[in-house]
């Protein structure tokens, strides 16, 4: 059988298509493009590195896989290298394939692997088909999120205010799920261990970035379980107290408790939270006693400092404006930098501690293995709704920052994160 046969040219087709679903199906799969990079290097391909580093730049359209692998196959490698930089880093995988089968295709082998691909290019399309399709139609039901922390925290502050946007934006329910306790991980475990669909989410705190080191035991790994889609929010904690303490500033904070014979006690939303590595920040910076009190959340914290049961609290920012300002408690100081807008009066702790500086974050991550697409879409959602003014003025309202980003830079700034507060753990 020659090259220009019938049957070599049906195999090729086949072949060709099976080549286009694999790249399809592909690049659904978490960290393919480590598996990219490290291909590359080992065939120290100087081209299709380089059309790698290219691709990067632009995300396009998958569709243009197609166009890829054909100039490829072809022998054109500035058209290839040109399509690969329109169609992104979705591309890469398709032109390995590619770049493969062109090595090959000389050889008379060849003919034997086109009629091994023919009877799974099908099955191969069809579950590409499925998943883009999947992700294009997504969400076509209601959408869990889950807040691994009790409700009025937070989290579940910024999460309502996001999320009911989202509702509206998209036109399909995210209905927001309290799962609370353990410092977060049993809300947690549950995305964990949920279909990676789309239809799970994790709205997240600063606890996602130390709860690993606290908990060596638990039965999922942050880093592996878990995939980081957006960073929604940068808040600072608030030192509030029970108005009937005696304390006005940071300072009359700290002589009090070193007039205590045992301190003081401090509540925080848990063991691990932020509102918990404040305190000890506090007490080692102030050298202080604090005896710690931990609740199952910021909104049960709150409520016993405003009883007089727990006299001291860093509460979250976002969740204690229409406290402080109804007089409920007492703001001391805030943890971030210079004046917050809502609440100008207040001072940072800095001024009386130099250094000292922490801010709550939130963010939503989903399953480890749902498809890209729809991490994607997500990701270009929540973006889209930070920017409307039903969302911007209300974190503006309750000192929350934000600001756009990526999928990718969400990443970074999480793994920046565990290596911070592990340290502090």
């Amino acid at each position: 059988m020659n090259d220009d046969s019938p049957l070599t040219a049906l195999a090729s087709y086949f072949a060709l298509l099976s080549l286009v679903a694999i790249g399809g199906a592909v690049a659904a799969i978490p960290d393919m493009h480590r598996v990219a990079v490290d291909t590359m290097h080992w065939m120290n391909d100087r081209q299709f590195t380089d059309s790698f580093a290219i691709a990067q730049l632009s995300p396009g359209p998958n569709v243009m896989i197609v166009a890829l692998i054909g100039y490829h196959v072809a022998g054109l490698a500035g058209a290839s290298v040109a399509t690969a930089a329109m169609c992104g880093p979705t591309c890469i995988v398709a032109y390995f394939a590619a770049h493969t089968w062109n090595r090959f295709r000389t050889a008379r082998w060849r003919i034997a692997l086109q009629a091994a691909l023919v009877p799974v290019s099908l099955g191969l399309i069809g579950a590409s088909a499925f998943v883009l399709a999947r992700a294009a139609d997504w969400p076509a039901r209601p959408v869990r999120v889950i807040v691994p922390y009790p409700p009025a925290g937070g989290a579940d502050t910024t999460g309502r205010i996001l999320f009911g946007r989202l509702s509206e934006e998209l036109k399909q329910q995210f209905v927001v799920e309290n799962r609370g306790g353990a410092g977060g991980t049993i809300g947690e475990a549950v995305v964990a261990k949920a279909d990676p669909d789309g239809y799970t989410l994790l709205h997240d705190a600063t606890g996602f970035s130390v709860n690993g080191a606290l908990y060596p035991k638990l039965p999922f790994d942050y880093k592996k379980d878990f995939e980081p889609v957006f960073l929604v929010s940068l808040v600072p904690n608030i030192l509030v107290v029970t108005p009937s303490v005696p304390v006005t500033t940071a300072k009359d904070v700290i002589d009090y408790a070193k007039a205590q014979k045992d301190g003081i006690d401090m509540a925080s939303s848990g063991n691990g939270t932020l509102q918990h590595l404040c305190l000890e920040m506090f007490r080692k910076e102030a050298g202080i006693k604090i005896s710690h009190v931990p609740y199952r959340g910021g909104g049960l914290a709150l409520n016993d400092v405003m009883g007089g049961q727990v006299k001291f609290f860093f509460a979250n920012g976002s969740s204690v404006v229409g406290q402080i300002k109804g007089g409920k408690v007492k703001a001391i100081a805030h943890t971030g930098k210079g004046r917050l807008a809502s609440l100008p009066d207040i001072p940072p702790i800095s001024d009386t501690l130099p250094g000292f500086e922490a801010y709550e974050w939130n963010g939503v991550f989903v399953p480890h293995g749902t498809p890209a697409a729809i991490v994607e879409k997500l990701n270009g959602a929540l973006n889209a709704a930070l920017k409307t003014p039903a969302v911007a003025d209300r974190f503006a309202q309750l000192n929350i920052q934000s600001r756009q980003n990526t999928p990718a830079e969400f990443a970074a700034f999480v793994a920046h994160q565990m290596d911070v507060w592990g340290k502090v753990v």
